[in-house]
């Protein structure tokens, strides 16, 4: 309840003279309906200001012994109160404000009130967080890359690496008649070169997997050997070659777990390779060796991720090659040049891949892999070709391919 303490208050267009003797107290308790302050016209705000004026008079104060005249007030401010009622009645289709005066205020809300009957455990666990979006911003940028992608998002990785492989080439020629075993054999061996070699990755929502993956090497340091049918073998310099390859697969990937914690991720691959080399045997003449091979595969990659960062992988191909080669040989002066002989033949050969990949969490890491290679040849033909035209086929066989190698890269994760 509320007092009203003016000498000459108006309310409701009235007046209360303030007078000596008794004091009474008029408790008021009405609910009304008005319309909303900002939907009001200002030719009908009259009688809501009275209906305010006598809504804010919680309680009344008349004095004097005279009940008549404390009578009428209270049947006047009666009368008001019903007369601005069926004005906002009459008022039409506006926006309703629900207002209740109530006899006695409200208790206060506190927070004593709303912890009341917690134990120590349960209050310490109310918490308020105030979410600053500049804040949440940097939050996000130190999140990991790789594992903010959306879902409807593409996932790139592109490697780069630098290494070190050694590798080994042999090959032998028989007569078609089997009857001089080998009439030839050529190796080269201890090939030392650097290796140059890309990969990029693309990871579709569905776990679609594009890739491609591209390499050059070049020869350092190396040496071979030529025997003929009487067995004595001829060692050569072989320090000049190169050789590269380019391959293209498509796959599916299907992941388990969380790279939060743990995760495996395998991909089934298929694709289609190429590869060239082309070596030398430096003796009194140079002897020029150029062999492609090229072909489908199958394979599979899986991975094991852990913590975000760290990730095991191992990667294992299978290869079908159409192997073909010539050679320019130098140091026969009745053959013809350049192309002195040709190879043909089939081929299989399997690749495998180990490593270790670690990711920051702005997107690049480094890894360290282990790369193996072993091809075998099927028995083919060769065709040897005189100076004077006359052209001599024989057996090829016992071709072989083997390398290993190791490897430093720079990974990029979009």
């Amino acid at each position: 309840m509320h007092k009203i303490t003016s000498r000459n208050s108006q309310i409701c267009g009235g007046s209360v003279t303030r007078l000596t003797g008794r004091r009474d107290y008029i408790l008021v308790g009405l609910t009304a309906s008005v319309p909303a302050a900002d939907t009001c016209q200002a030719s009908h705000r009259t009688p809501f200001l009275h209906l305010k004026k006598l809504f804010h008079a919680r309680s009344l104060i008349v004095t004097g012994p005279d009940n008549i005249r404390r009578s009428l007030l209270e049947k006047r401010c009666r009368f008001l109160a019903l007369v601005g009622l069926v004005s906002v009645s009459a008022w039409g289709q506006v926006p309703e404000l629900n207002m209740h005066v109530f006899e006695t205020p409200p208790a206060p809300i506190s927070v004593t009130n709303i912890t009341a009957g917690l134990d120590q455990d349960e209050m310490t666990s109310f918490q308020m967080v105030i979410f600053d979006p500049e804040a949440e911003a940097e939050t996000l940028d130190e999140y990991p890359r790789h594992r903010r992608q959306v879902v409807d998002d593409f996932s790139v990785l592109v490697a780069g690496d630098i290494g070190y492989q050694r590798e080994s080439l042999a090959w032998s020629v028989a007569s078609a008649d089997g009857a001089i075993d080998p009439i030839t054999r050529v190796e080269w061996q201890d090939l030392d070169t650097w290796k140059l070699k890309g990969r990029m990755d693309i990871v579709s929502p569905s776990g679609i997997t594009l890739r491609g993956d591209a390499g050059y090497a070049w020869v350092l340091n190396g040496s071979g050997q030529e025997a003929g049918f009487d067995g004595a073998p001829n060692s050569q310099n072989a320090g000049d070659g190169y050789s590269w390859d380019v391959s293209v697969g498509l796959g599916y990937r299907l992941q388990v777990g969380d790279t939060e914690s743990v995760a495996f991720a395998a991909t089934p691959l298929a694709g289609y390779a190429w590869r060239r080399q082309r070596y030398v045997m430096q003796g009194v003449e140079e002897n020029r060796y150029a062999a492609s091979w090229q072909g489908p595969w199958v394979g599979l990659d899986t991975s094991l991720t852990w913590l975000d960062y760290h990730q095991l992988f191992v990667s294992a191909q299978y290869h079908w090659a159409d192997y073909e080669a010539s050679g320019d040989w130098r140091q026969l002066a009745d053959v013809r040049h350049p192309d002195s002989f040709e190879h043909e033949a089939d081929a299989t050969g399997y690749l495998g891949s180990l490593g270790y990949r670690y990711m920051r969490p702005e997107g690049w890491g480094l890894s360290l892999s282990f790369d193996y290679q072993k091809w075998q040849g099927d028995p083919g033909q060769e065709r040897f070709y005189f100076a004077n035209g006359e052209v001599v086929e024989s057996r090829f066989k016992d071709l072989s391919r083997e390398s290993v190698g190791v490897n430093l890269g720079i990974n990029l994760q979009f």
